[in-house]
């Protein structure tokens, strides 16, 4: 059980806990969670090519079994995309 001055304390130090104020702070912890995430906004890495990521969007979009002969809409056509491309990022695939 916590006693009373460990709580006011943690209170006390999560007024100062405010995060970065900074535009270019903000644009550094942004990034932090970006790993390999599914779910990240960002596709890419900040290491990656954004001409390569297209091209595999390309091949994708207009592969005969996955493009648009099956209907995809231009939103699923993005998802499955980043989906490939981090995919291969974990598998330790080249993304090039």
């Amino acid at each position: 059980m916590r006693t009373l001055a460990k709580t006011q304390a943690n209170r006390s130090n999560a007024l100062k806990s405010t995060g970065p104020r900074t535009p270019e702070g903000k644009a550094v912890v942004v990034r932090t969670a970006v790993k390999q995430g599914l779910l990240s906004r960002e596709a890419l890495l900040q290491d990656e090519d954004r001409a390569v990521f297209r091209a595999k969007a390309t091949g994708l979009r207009e592969h005969p079994q996955l493009g648009k002969s099956t209907g995809n809409t231009p939103r699923h056509d993005a998802w499955r995309s980043r989906v490939c491309w981090s995919a291969r990022r974990r598998l330790g695939l080249s993304t090039e």
